[in-house]
């Protein structure tokens, strides 16, 4: 079969039709795939927002922690949540800080992570408990920047609650830290009690999100 040149011409056109068409669709499908994870992000911040119903429930636990500034290196407590829709963790928000006296709350809202962060999220979520010293942190992540820009020397992160989300694929983490702006770091005693009280705050957090969504 002969292909005679308008035919060629006419075929071209009909193919780049084609291909802009689907390149379209793909970026709607994209577009699409983006607005429904931030929905889902906002879902679970309005579920946080509730968050003084949850503190309320811990009030001795409270008092636990400032025992444990008052006797310890430990000056600093968060309790943060990250969200994520169809990817891995992209934001994270203090919902609760409590510091030494001298001490300026730093606004930690909608903090976006990075590769580094997200990695350490992860190995927290497995290990319940992770020691951090900010010495030892890569310079360019953003945790050892927020760190090096705060003062803090050492951190125990421990993990409290995953929720669920309206699809298999969303997730908020719950997490909290305990940290020191000190030099001499946390001991090994310190950081144990850290983790006892992280482990006590495991059921009221779960607890609450089962009543958050």
């Amino acid at each position: 079969m002969i292909i005679s040149n308008s035919m060629l011409v006419a075929l071209i056109g009909f193919m780049g039709v084609v291909v802009s068409s689907g390149a379209g669709y793909l970026r709607l499908l994209i577009e699409k795939r983006k607005l429904a994870q931030a929905h889902l992000e906002m879902r679970f911040q309005r579920a946080a927002l509730s968050f003084p119903e949850f503190v309320e429930e811990w009030h001795e636990i409270s008092h636990d922690i400032l025992a444990l500034m008052d006797e310890t290196v430990v000056d600093r407590f968060l309790v943060l949540r990250a969200w994520n829709g169809h990817m891995e963790p992209r934001w994270t928000t203090a919902m609760f800080q409590l510091r030494v006296d001298g001490q300026m709350p730093v606004a930690y809202v909608h903090f976006e992570l990075d590769i580094d962060y997200v990695g350490r999220l992860r190995e927290v979520s497995i290990k319940n408990n992770v020691y951090l010293v900010t010495a030892d942190l890569p310079l360019d992540s953003a945790l050892s920047e927020v760190y090096r820009a705060e003062g803090v020397t050492a951190a125990v992160i421990s993990h409290l609650a995953t929720q669920q989300g309206p699809s298999t694929a969303s997730r908020a983490h719950t997490y909290c830290s305990f940290a020191t702006h000190q030099p001499e770091l946390m001991n090994e005693a310190t950081r144990t009690r850290c983790k006892v009280l992280a482990s006590r705050m495991k059921g009221f957090a779960t607890s609450f999100d089962e009543r958050a969504i």
